[in-house]
C-alpha cells in the first residue's frame, strides 16, 4: 500500500513539475516505486495462485505492454480533443486512486505473503 500511495504522489509531482530536473526526479521515483510492485506480484501469485499460477503470471506479463499501448492511445485521444498531454497523467492518477481504494477493501490475510 505504501508503494501505491508513493506512486500516486510521484505521479502528481510529475504533473505539477515545471522544471526539467523535477520531472526527471519524479519519473525516477515513479519507476522506483513500481519496482516494489513488480517484485511483490509474482510472490503473491506463487502463494495464492493455486492451480492458475501460469495464467496469473501470463496476465501479469501481458498487462505491461497493454498498459503502455493504452497510455499512448489515451494520450492520442486527449491530444486530438485539444487538451494537453498532462490530462492523460491526470487520468492515470485517477485510475491509480481507484485501484488504491479497491486495494484497501482486500482482507490483509489475502495480501500477506509472509505467512
Amino acid at each position: 500500500m505504501i508503494a501505491l500511495i508513493s506512486l500516486e504522489l510521484t505521479l502528481g509531482l510529475f504533473v505539477l513539475s515545471d522544471q526539467k530536473w523535477t520531472a526527471y526526479v519524479s519519473r525516477f521515483l515513479v519507476g522506483s516505486f513500481q519496482v516494489f510492485l513488480l517484485v511483490y506480484y509474482p510472490v503473491w501469485i506463487d502463494k495464492f495462485g493455486g492451480d492458475k499460477k501460469t495464467l496469473w503470471l501470463t496476465l501479469l506479463q501481458v498487462c505491461v505492454p497493454i498498459g503502455i499501448f493504452a497510455g499512448y492511445g489515451i494520450t492520442a485521444s486527449v491530444l486530438r480533443l485539444g487538451s494537453t498531454y498532462n490530462v492523460s497523467f491526470y487520468i492515470q492518477i485517477g485510475l491509480v486512486a481507484i485501484f488504491i481504494i479497491g486495494f484497501g477493501f482486500i482482507p490483509k490475510r489475502k495480501l500477506d505473503c509472509r505467512r
